[in-house]
């Protein structure tokens, strides 16, 4: 089945995230698969508004991975965060919304690559 949402990456965030094997692996990889079905109409648990158009794909262990949406039905995974703590730090949503200015403003596109598995 063709999902009706695109996945993206930037600087392979989703692959590492999933290839070091966190404790929530089945979860998120169920959970990137609604995600690229559901896209905006996924809730929690599935996904969460931080702030500022930045989102979180939540697995069921500390496992974030904090992205936003893009015109054209496509969503753009910008970091991963092991959580520590009930809330995400500063520095990691502060981080993603640089790394989408980055991509939006400034046009980097080298480092974006889809999302395994998406046919």
């Amino acid at each position: 089945m063709t999902s009706v949402w695109r996945l993206l990456q930037y600087r392979q965030v989703v692959e590492a995230v999933l290839d070091s094997q966190p404790l929530d692996l089945e979860s998120l990889e169920m959970r990137l698969d609604l995600l690229a079905d559901r896209g905006n109409l996924c809730r929690r648990p599935i996904s969460a508004p931080i702030e500022d158009g930045i989102f979180e794909l939540r697995g069921t262990g500390p496992t974030r991975l904090l992205f936003y949406f893009r015109p054209n039905r496509e969503i753009m995974f910008v970091h991963a965060v092991t959580k520590k703590q009930s809330k995400l730090d500063r520095k990691d949503i502060e981080r993603a919304k640089r790394i989408r200015s980055q991509i939006e403003e400034d046009g980097e596109r080298e480092d974006i690559d889809p999302v395994h598995d998406q046919d």
